[in-house]
């Protein structure tokens, strides 16, 4: 057990807590580990239904009615050299 009786103090030893390391001494399996476990919680919590996607929204098509509408283009330069 982890708890340590000693006459009238109790409390917890020295060697409880977590066998889970948040940290090594390496850089990138840190960082994979870390992106496996965000990856694998977020895939387990859009299963389960609390993460919603979010949709898709397409971009606006010029309609096919509207000859008028054109794309933008680039303005001309202007005449008068004080708006140059």
């Amino acid at each position: 057990y982890s708890v340590e009786i000693d006459g009238l103090k109790v409390g917890l030893k020295k060697s409880s807590g977590t066998a889970l390391k948040m940290f090594g001494e390496a850089f990138w399996p840190n960082v994979i580990s870390f992106a496996l476990a965000a990856t694998f919680s977020y895939a387990t919590l859009q299963d389960a239904g609390l993460i919603r996607e979010t949709p898709q929204i397409a971009a606006p098509t010029r309609p096919a009615d509207r000859p008028d509408l054109r794309p933008l283009q680039q303005a001309e330069t202007p005449d008068d050299e004080r708006y140059r």
